[in-house]
Order: C-alpha cells, then structure tokens, then sequence
C-alpha cells in the first residue's frame, strides 16, 4: 500500500473534525473522496500533505511515518493540489510549473534537459503550452488551477493529493483533466486522492470512493458499493435514483 491510516483523529480547538480514520490506498488506483460540506475531507488532504500535523503516528506513506520524512524527501513522494493557492506577481506559467521540479534537483539547483522535458509535458498535458509566457496574475481562476495542476505533475510524484481540482473548471476541462489522472493511474502506476463534489463524475473516474461523513468513514469501497441511493440518502439526505445504461451508472437527483 502506499498509503496507509491508522486509527487518526483530528481536532482543532475543541471540534473534533476526524475520528478514528483507518484506510488504505494502492498505487494505480484513482480514490474519490466526497462527502457533504465540513464532514474533514480537506482535513485529510491537508494532513496526508503536512499542512496539518497529527499529534500521533497515524499516517504511513511509502511503509515510512509521515512526519519521519524530510521536507524535500516527502516532496519527491507526494505532490499537492490545494482548494485554495495564492502565487505572487511576477511568475510566469512556465516558471510555476517548474517549481514542481525543484525537490528533483541536485546541489547547484540547474535544470537538466530531462526536467524541461517533463515541465513541458506537464504544460501539454493540461492545455497550457499556448499560455506558458503568460504572468500568473492574469489568468482566470480557471486557467490558474490547471497551473497549479501542471506543477503538480511535473512534480512526478507516486502519490498526489487533490483538493476540488475540478472547482472553478468548465465541463470541457473537468473532463480533460479527469481523463488525465485516469490515464496516470493507469499509465504511470500513480495512487491518487481526489477530493470531489460532483457525485456522477465521482462515479464515472473513481476506482474506489471513500465516503466522508461527520469525520468519520460512512463507506469505503467500489464506487457501485459506496455510492447507492440508500447511501447518499442517509449522508446527504437526498433521494436520487441511479440508472445504469449499458456499462454507465447515473445519478437522477
């Protein structure tokens, strides 16, 4: 496993976000993470990427404690894409998705041809080529959460860990980049943890699906096992109806 959790809790002041967490997660396999609004989905990506610490040695990665890793070691193993990002003026696109390659350098921190290669397909594979020479600062939110998942990519990590990539994208690029991190799992043996709202796109990408609720795993399981109507009833206290047509299953809310 890749990743494994152990018995995490979590509180901030006197809220107690997660409680008693165990999973587990393999390489090659794309995890949809949903739940309702503050039920410590962001919590666990924070946590998972040492933005929050966890007092107890909860969370392994790579069969090693996570906060027995140095900055730069844990750098080359998990790349992040937080719900919320802040670049300064004056970065290009290309520059901020160069940065992904900054914990692969040596000494004196020079670019190897290797690393330009991979920073130009990280700006290829998330349609920026065309945007690359362009300030950061005047960029869509849109345009600008595919930067920063291009960094991540050219971060070449086994393990990434996305926070609502999909938020602030139009349909055509939800797809794009949802096709994208299929195709990682798949081509490049990735493990990855996607935090998302959108329950059919959920069910259409997602391997596996780790339901969230009130800081504590409702289900983790097989996307068909995880997201049933009597499931998504008791969390998000809805009715939907799921049809499948022929190898597709959709959620009718």
């Amino acid at each position: 496993m890749e990743i494994k959790i152990k018995h995490l809790d979590y509180c901030f002041q006197d809220n107690e976000v997660l409680k008693g967490i165990n999973a587990e997660f393999e390489k090659g396999k794309l995890y949809g993470i949903v739940g309702p609004n503050g039920s410590g989905k962001t919590t666990l990506i924070k946590l998972l990427s040492r933005l929050l610490k966890s007092k107890k040695n909860s969370l392994f990665v790579c069969d090693k404690e996570l906060n027995e890793y140095k900055d730069k070691e844990i750098a080359r193993k998990t790349s992040l894409v937080p719900q919320m990002f802040h670049i300064s003026h004056g970065f290009s696109v290309e520059e901020v998705v160069a940065m992904g390659r900054y914990p692969h350098l040596k000494d004196f921190g020079e670019m190897s041809i290797k690393d330009w290669e991979m920073i130009r397909d990280a700006l290829e594979q998330t349609s920026l080529t065309k945007l690359k020479g362009r300030q950061v600062n005047e960029l869509s939110v849109g345009e600008l959460q595919r930067v920063i998942l291009a960094r991540a990519i050219a971060q070449d990590t086994p393990i990434m860990l996305l926070d609502e990539p999909l938020s602030h994208l139009d349909i055509h690029h939800q797809l794009e980049i949802l096709n994208l991190l299929k195709d990682l799992c798949e081509n490049k043996n990735k493990t990855i943890l996607c935090v998302m709202h959108d329950l059919n796109l959920t069910m259409k990408f997602a391997d596996r699906v780790l339901l969230i609720n009130e800081g504590k795993i409702f289900k983790n399981g097989c996307v068909n096992e995880v997201l049933t109507e009597e499931n998504i009833f008791r969390v998000y206290k809805i009715k939907v109806n799921i049809q499948h047509i022929e190898d597709q299953s959709i959620i009718i809310f």
